[in-house]
């Protein structure tokens, strides 16, 4: 029984390595207070990131609402639609 055992977790260890991925680079940008200029994608670019991930930013204030708050007078620029 323990060498059928041994033997079904090895095949099941080379099974389940999927194919190779290729590797993503990639960075999340944070919200700014200003504009994103040329300068912060040069930054992107320098750590060699082809990817950004651009989260926008929302809150409720009842957990019993679905309503969800955002772009307001209070976010910084880069939470809002513009």
């Amino acid at each position: 029984m323990r060498i059928f055992s041994c033997l079904l977790l090895c095949f099941l260890g080379s099974v389940c390595n999927g194919p190779e991925m290729e590797k993503l680079n990639g960075v999340s940008f944070v919200a700014s207070r200003e504009m994103v200029t040329q300068e912060d994608v040069d930054a992107v670019r320098e750590v060699n990131a082809g990817y950004v991930a651009i989260m926008p930013f929302g809150f409720i204030r009842d957990p019993r609402s679905p309503h969800i708050i955002y772009n307001t007078p209070r976010q910084w620029f880069g939470e809002t639609r513009a």
